[in-house]
């Protein structure tokens, strides 16, 4: 939600807009969304609604599952996410996968060599007239395949993400287009995002394989400045310079340095914050803007980003067995299971569980081993229940305890405790 400024106040000025629109509304009692589509195709479907004819084309860009809708009669094409008057965000700052900037390309080839009269993208106004939008077009196409060609080249040099990602600017007859301002996406984060998606995280300099945790680098930046409050200060000087992102960096090292005592991180906690409010003013793109100054309010500690209850508990009583596995898997806190080797059989009595209604855990080196059983397993511990129970105990809507003791829960082997016990090392 950082990136859509969706905790953002209007009132003081410090949110202007989403990126994908004026204002995304979300809180922490906001609900997701999701319908399961009931007809798939592959490339081309051919529909009528309503009297009209429609051709849904499948075009990965923004996304892979991406589809534009050529309305054949009027000549009119509905761009989805494909297209929208500002750079495209070929990597979203909120974390997602690298979009594919080479399929982008060839999904806007698809779409220009229709042709269309108009074009309506999901996001910013329509456009009509044919030649006005063929170019359009191709000048967006254009500014996609030079970011990625020209990041790649550099690649191929030996060159890291930092270096290519302050190297490649469009062409100025790309950068002054109207179409393709950095309202939105950046050119920056798209050349980092084509890199790690070719090459992954490291750089390719040696540098980089094993640097330095930040408190220790905070460590020796204080050691070399002369202590802390050096540090602070030379902090404070690169802010008046308006150097805002090494005053950031500095002010950063001071809240991690361990020699640091708690008057200079205090005041280093508020430097940082007022240089994430100084880059964030200057930002063109929503998303960048948003991001910065979401987390100034964080750092000012009055905006926490946590799903509220009701969200948490909304995605496990909508989530599969399978899923709640997945995500149990990756909420093991290492230093409680440590030592620990372990084995659980779930059997869920759900009617609809009949084809597969065992699952056995082992834990073992600190980690979760599932399996998805037809049969029963041998297991230390085996209980059976039923999945509702089981979606409420992790959503700490019920006690395993008080389950157990209204007859929610049939321990079948071990005993309560261990249940218990084994539960206790999941965060």
């Amino acid at each position: 939600m950082r990136q859509f400024g969706a905790y953002l106040s209007t009132e003081n000025g410090d949110h202007l807009n989403s990126g994908i629109g004026p204002r995304l509304v979300h809180n922490s009692e906001s609900r997701s969304g999701f319908l399961l589509p009931n007809k798939i195709f592959s490339k081309k479907l051919d529909v009528e609604i309503c009297g009209l004819n429609l051709e849904l084309l499948h075009a990965p860009g923004e996304t892979d599952d991406q589809i534009v809708v050529w309305v054949k009669n009027t000549r009119a094409l509905l761009a989805a996410d494909n297209f929208y008057r500002a750079f495209p965000n070929l990597y979203a700052i909120r974390g997602t996968p690298t979009r594919d900037a080479v399929q982008w390309v060839g999904s806007l080839d698809l779409m220009r060599g229709l042709l269309p009269l108009h074009l309506i993208p999901s996001h910013s106004r329509p456009l009509s007239g044919q030649q006005f939008i063929f170019e359009t077009l191709t000048a967006y196409r254009d500014a996609i395949q030079y970011v990625h060609d020209q990041t790649v080249r550099l690649i191929n040099k030996g060159l890291g993400p930092d270096e290519i990602a302050h190297q490649v600017r469009l062409p100025e007859e790309l950068e002054k287009h109207p179409f393709l301002q950095e309202f939105y996406g950046r050119v920056e984060w798209s050349v980092r995002g084509i890199f790690a998606g070719y090459l992954g995280w490291f750089s390719g300099d040696a540098l980089d394989l094993s640097p330095l945790a930040r408190p220790v680098r905070a460590s020796h930046l204080a050691h070399l400045a002369g202590g802390p409050s050096s540090l602070l200060q030379k902090a404070k000087e690169a802010f008046e310079k308006e150097e805002y992102q090494w005053s950031l960096e500095l002010a950063h090292s001071l809240m991690v340095c361990k020699e640091a005592d708690s008057g200079v991180v205090e005041e280093a906690t508020r430097l940082k914050s007022e240089c994430l409010r100084r880059l964030g003013s200057q930002q063109t793109s929503a998303n960048g803007r948003n991001y910065y100054l979401t987390q100034a309010l964080e750092n000012d500690g009055l905006l926490r980003l946590e799903p509220g209850h009701s969200q948490i508990l909304q995605a496990i009583k909508s989530s599969s067995l399978d899923h709640l596995f997945q995500v149990l898997a990756v909420s093991l806190d290492p230093q409680r299971a440590l030592g620990l080797n372990q084995t659980l059989l779930f059997h869920f009595d759900d009617d609809d569980q009949e084809e597969f209604p065992f699952y056995y855990l082992h834990v073992r080196h600190s980690i979760l081993e599932v399996k998805k059983l037809s049969n029963p397993f041998p297991a230390d511990i085996r209980v059976r229940i039923n999945s509702e129970v089981w979606r409420e105990i992790l959503a700490k809507q019920k006690n395993p305890v008080v389950a157990y003791a209204q007859g929610l829960v049939n321990i079948e082997k071990g005993s309560e405790l261990a249940l218990v016990t084994f539960l206790r090392i999941f965060s």
